[in-house]
């Protein structure tokens, strides 16, 4: 087993010493009770034997340990390899108002009434989108949209569930971002998800062509 974030590990030593330190105080203080309060009134001062302080005291131990594992993201030789291989692609939604014209035809001939609808353009490129996910369980996405100004929706991810959650959430931006279409900005974003180790970063932009803002 191998950690992504080993330095992480030495947060034991300092946790280990403070939990030292408590039991240590937890132990005297349950031989005082011990000591000197009656068998009638010793539950008002400490619910614990010796024997039940000891178990408590081991699980807060290990429970501590196990945590800060968790924080250095354990993994095992060969997945990092895996993920590595996995190819990204980042999802560019075009979320100008002119996405919201609505002549895409429904593409369903024996679909009928709100089923073949005609769409917005908005919804004809999350469809598309969702397509794409859901025809490619090898490959990780992104979600990001962009107008006058880019927003990231999520980071890249190949958490199917969470991916369709951000395209259900998904809209067209509001009168309080700036209108348009700006590449420019879109490019940006693309870069903001670069990683030098791995290079194999795609991107889909999802437009309806209008001619961007300068």
């Amino acid at each position: 087993m191998r950690f992504h974030a080993p330095l992480v590990l030495w947060l034991a030593l300092p946790w280990l010493i403070s939990w030292i330190l408590f039991a240590r105080g937890q132990r005297r203080a349950l031989a005082w009770v011990l000591a000197t309060v009656s068998d009638r009134f010793r539950s008002r001062f400490s619910v614990h034997s010796p024997v039940t302080l000891a178990w408590h005291l081991r699980l807060l131990a290990v429970m501590g340990l196990a945590l800060i594992a968790a924080g250095a993201r354990p993994y095992l030789p060969g997945e990092a390899e895996i993920e590595a291989e996995r190819a990204r692609v980042v999802l560019l939604f075009d979320a100008s108002a002119s996405m919201y014209a609505t002549d895409v035809a429904g593409n369903d001939p024996e679909a009928s009434g709100d089923d073949n609808r005609p769409k917005n353009r908005f919804e004809a490129a999350r469809e598309a989108a969702s397509l794409l996910i859901e025809s490619t369980p090898e490959t990780s996405f992104a979600v990001a949209s962009f107008s006058g100004s880019a927003a990231i929706h999520t980071p890249i991810s190949a958490d199917r569930g969470f991916l369709s959650d951000a395209l259900r959430g998904l809209e067209v931006h509001g009168q309080y971002q700036r209108t348009g279409s700006s590449l420019a900005g879109a490019l940006d974003t693309i870069f903001d998800f670069q990683d030098p180790t791995r290079p194999n970063l795609q991107a889909v932009i999802l437009s309806d062509g209008e001619q961007p803002v300068e």
